[in-house]
């Protein structure tokens, strides 16, 4: 069952900023071929994760397409990356999947962490407290958008902190997705056959002995494999494709679930998830799914769930048999979400996500974004605010916390949120691919329970913006929000894709 794909050729240029694995460049120009493998029919090549706001274009110093790199004396390929743009990614995925293997199957991936942009949340102190004259901080990421853009790169801030928040969780998808795509590589490469039959199997754990390099350690595989599984009751293949191996304190299992519900698979549906325990610091676990589901080629849903755990034992998912995470099991440190309705030749389309630093929180902490094309123009309305628990069904946006810590701290949303309209700069051969803010920058407010302060207080707050801190009198200053009523008036939050499970 082949898949047509684009066809994948030029150079790929790599800078020293790149050369983080002390590898020379080469030509990434070696793969031509417009036909998948049998086995791209194990994966979704075109619903990669992304940031909704992640660079839409590779930007001045690189092309599209994969970047081969000599690993020793192996020619392989380096990635993925959070920050890749959606055709990057898409691309790399092709070339590993072509029908023509590249010559070599082996993948590079360097794990990254979630982060947050120097826009948003700065540790502000204050002093003169209008409620009892006091001084203190309030600790970084607490107090929403601070900033319009980021002071050293000009990108909106609401872009800026979904790229930066999202950017653990798609390290760990990214790792999943790739590595089922070397397995597929590899499967071809060896002149393996797809298991044709439901109840079949095949074993790939030797051939996939020094393939994956993990944050430059080669992972020890201690077994991969492809699993065909009875037929859906639809009457749709079902293929699982497995891996579970440990690279330095790290070990992964993996696995990808994948249904096509059309017979070249231009339609399809599945779940990829993800847990990974880590030895050091004291023990951690991650777990990641994400679930999709392509309607068409411009209609397509993803739900991704992350949670984070203290110690090694813990398991993040639903069941044995149902690979989703789950929220109401006790993790401790970070949870992400991410709901999305779009159209995967493009990327636009609708998102809702959210992320709760704590399992105890009141509250997670959301964005609202639509994402459009017309006349090549893209551009996004954007929202920030407060909503739901994890553990009660996160995505919506109650309202605005302004007093999140501080003397006088309430959990109770107001009915506002942050607002943000936002432009994608493409205007030119080096445009750099980000958003810009562009319209409306509704995102001003005062670190008090109510939003404004009174307007004779003489309460003062300070920050650091870029190379310079920041003093402004809070009375000095108007609150200007978006009622959170035109949250659901300008969208409507996606529904969620089959559960494959």
């Amino acid at each position: 069952m082949k898949k047509y794909s684009y066809i994948i050729s030029g150079a790929f240029i790599l800078f020293g900023s790149l050369l983080v694995l002390n590898c020379s460049a080469v030509n990434s120009g070696i793969i031509s071929s417009d036909i998948s493998s049998d086995f791209s029919t194990l994966l979704a090549e075109d619903l990669v994760l992304t940031s909704p706001t992640a660079q839409r274009t590779p930007g001045y110093l690189f092309s599209t397409g994969p970047s081969y790199v000599l690993l020793g004396d192996v020619v392989a390929m380096i990635g993925p990356s959070p920050g890749d743009s959606p055709s990057e990614k898409k691309h790399a995925l092709e070339t590993l999947i072509a029908d023509t293997p590249p010559p070599s199957c082996a993948i590079s991936i360097n794990l990254q962490n979630s982060g947050r942009a120097n826009c948003y949340g700065p540790s502000v102190s204050w002093v003169n407290h209008e409620l009892d004259a006091s001084s203190g901080t309030w600790p970084g990421g607490d107090l929403g958008i601070w900033d319009a853009s980021d002071a050293l790169t000009g990108e909106a801030c609401s872009a800026a902190q979904l790229n930066a928040q999202l950017r653990g969780a798609i390290s760990i998808v990214d790792t999943a997705q790739f590595i089922a795509a070397g397995m597929a590589c590899v499967a071809n490469k060896n002149n393996q056959l797809l298991p044709a039959a439901p109840s079949s199997s095949l074993d790939l754990t030797s051939f996939m002995s020094g393939i994956v390099t993990i944050n430059a350690t080669t992972m020890t595989v201690t077994s991969a494999g492809i699993l065909r599984e009875a037929n859906d009751t639809s009457g749709n293949s079902v293929y699982v494709t497995t891996l579970a191996g440990t690279a330095g304190t790290k070990t992964f299992e993996i696995r990808v679930k994948h249904i096509p519900t059309s017979s070249d698979d231009s339609t399809n549906k599945g779940k990829i998830s993800v847990k990974m325990t880590d030895t050091s610091g004291g023990g951690s676990t991650d777990g990641a799914s994400l679930e999709y589901e392509k309607n068409s080629a411009t209609s397509a849903k993803l739900l991704l769930k992350k949670t984070n755990f203290n110690g090694t034992s813990g398991d993040p998912f639903v069941s044995s048999t149902n690979f989703s995470v789950d929220y109401s099991k006790p993790w401790n440190n970070n949870a992400d979400y991410l709901l999305a309705s779009l159209n995967p030749s493009d990327f636009t389309g609708t998102f809702a996500y959210a992320w709760q630093a704590g399992s105890g929180d009141s509250h997670s902490r959301t964005f609202n974004a639509i994402i459009a094309e017309s006349s090549g123009l893209v551009a996004s309305d954007t929202f920030f605010g407060f909503g739901p628990r994890m553990q009660s069904g996160p995505g919506t946006i109650d309202g605005m916390i302004c007093a999140w810590t501080g003397p006088d701290q309430n959990h109770t949303p107001v009915p506002f949120v942050q607002h943000q309209q936002l432009l994608l700069d493409s205007s030119g051969p080096l445009s750099s691919g980000i958003f810009l803010p562009n319209g409306i920058n509704n995102i001003t407010f005062d670190p008090v329970a109510d939003c404004e302060a009174a307007s004779s207080t003489t309460m003062a707050v300070s920050w650091f913006d870029g190379s310079v801190s920041q003093t402004v009198s809070v009375s000095s200053t108007l609150t200007v929000l978006t009622p959170v009523s035109h949250v659901s008036a300008t969208l409507t939050i996606p529904s969620a894709p089959a559960n494959v499970d």
